[in-house]
C-alpha cells in the first residue's frame, strides 16, 4: 500500500528510479508508514504526493549509492518527514542540486503552507535559485493548492508568528507569496527556462 502511494508521488517516466529507491528505503510493512495523500497536477498528470512519511531517514551509505535524479526524488520524499529537522535537511539537499526539475515544485510550495519558520527561512534565502517559471506554471495548474497554501501562511500567522511578526510583511511566509504573485505576474516570454 505505501510502495504505491509512493510510486505515485513523481510522474510515471520515472517508475524505475522509484523501484530502485523503494527497495533501499527503510519501509516497513505498516498503514502509519505514510498518511494520507495530496493530489497535483503537473502537465496534466495527477501526482499524489504523501501529506506525511513516517519511516527513519535513509542512511548515508545507501543515499550516496543513488544517481542525482534518485538522490532528487529521495530528497522530495524527505521533505514530507514527521520530523521538521529532517524536512529542512532535505530541503537544503534538493535545493543545493537546483530547481531543475518541474516535478519538485509542488514539494517546494507545499512545505511554504508549513508552520515551521526556519524551514519558511530555507526557502526564502533560496528564491534566487528557484525557477519563476515552474513557480507560475505549478501555480496556474494548481489553484486550488495555491488558495490552500495561501490560507495556511495567513492561519500560522495569526495562530504563531502574529505577536512576533506584529506587521505582515516582516513574516516570511507573507514574504514568499509576494514572491509567488510575482511569478504570477510575470510574462513567461522574458523566462529563459520551460518546465517542458
Amino acid at each position: 500500500m505505501f510502495n504505491s502511494k509512493l510510486k505515485n508521488a513523481f510522474p510515471k517516466k520515472y517508475s524505475e528510479e522509484i523501484k530502485v529507491i523503494l527497495n533501499k528505503l527503510p519501509l516497513k510493512v505498516c498503514r502509519t508508514q505514510i498518511s494520507n495523500t495530496f493530489q497535483v497536477n503537473l502537465n496534466q498528470e495527477e501526482i499524489y504526493i504523501p501529506e506525511r512519511i513516517y519511516f527513519k531517514e535513509i542512511s548515508k551509505e545507501l543515499y550516496d549509492e543513488f544517481t542525482p535524479i534518485q538522490k532528487t526524488i529521495v530528497d522530495c520524499i524527505y521533505t514530507r518527514h514527521k520530523n521538521g529537522f529532517i524536512r529542512e535537511k532535505y530541503l537544503y539537499k534538493l535545493l543545493q542540486r537546483g530547481h531543475c526539475h518541474y516535478w519538485v515544485t509542488p514539494y517546494l510550495i507545499k512545505l511554504s503552507g508549513e508552520y515551521v519558520i526556519e524551514i519558511l527561512n530555507v526557502l526564502k534565502e533560496c528564491i534566487p535559485q528557484l525557477n519563476d517559471t515552474f513557480i507560475r506554471t505549478y501555480l496556474v495548474e494548481n489553484k486550488r493548492i495555491y488558495h490552500l497554501t495561501e490560507q495556511r501562511i495567513i492561519s500560522y500567522w495569526n495562530c504563531y508568528y502574529r505577536e512576533e511578526f506584529p506587521m505582515k510583511d516582516e513574516y516570511i511566509g507573507f514574504q514568499l507569496l509576494h514572491y509567488y504573485r510575482g511569478c504570477l505576474l510575470q510574462n513567461l516570454s522574458n523566462k529563459e527556462k520551460s518546465p517542458y
